[in-house]
């Protein structure tokens, strides 16, 4: 199944080693956010980021997260 561009938890099926597209996908949603408001104390943008800490350590993202993050890249189209 490939994942939609514009649906993170769509991903959340494949197999662990396919969390790359998690990381691109976070990684659009902070350009995005950068690129329309460079507030560093935004608290999405601060989540966002946090996130991808967390994926760049090796932590599965988990169903919550990907479902909240759907809503972050709904508020910054």
């Amino acid at each position: 199944m490939k994942p939609s561009k514009t649906r993170l938890k769509d991903v959340l099926d494949e197999e662990p080693k396919q969390n790359h597209w998690i990381v691109d996908k976070f990684l659009k949603l902070q350009a995005r956010m950068h690129a329309k408001n460079p507030n560093i104390d935004d608290f999405n943008l601060r989540w966002v980021e946090r996130k991808l800490e967390d994926y760049g350590n090796g932590i599965i993202p988990e169903r919550i997260d990907l479902e909240r993050a759907n809503k972050v890249w709904k508020e910054w189209k």
